[in-house]
């Protein structure tokens, strides 16, 4: 699966959001890429985790929570913050797999 397939859902409203008053349209390019290529891996992970049956339900609802806090914060045009959530997503069954 790539990172970046076709049909990926992207959080509406924040992709193309102005940033600082001396932010580059490449700088901005970069950060909107950043925040889809995490929200892609997080949901990958959280799909991957569901069809191969290696974590628990309360480690994929929480992973499922933290994919919707991510996507809320982009949305609300923190991405800093939803980098973060999709990060503890990934994070959260990347790590339950590992343990399991």
């Amino acid at each position: 699966m790539g990172a970046l397939e076709r049909g990926t859902r992207v959080p509406e409203g924040y992709l193309g959001q102005p940033a600082h008053a001396g932010a580059s349209v490449a700088a901005v390019a970069v950060r909107d890429l950043l925040v889809v290529v995490d929200r892609t891996l997080a949901k990958a992970a959280i799909e991957e985790a569901e069809s191969a049956g290696e974590v628990t339900t309360k480690d994929l609802s929480k992973a499922a929570d933290e994919l919707a806090k991510g996507d809320d914060a982009a949305a609300d045009g923190r991405l800093d913050k939803a980098i973060e959530h999709y990060r503890k997503a990934w994070q959260r069954l990347t790590q339950a797999s590992d343990d399991g």
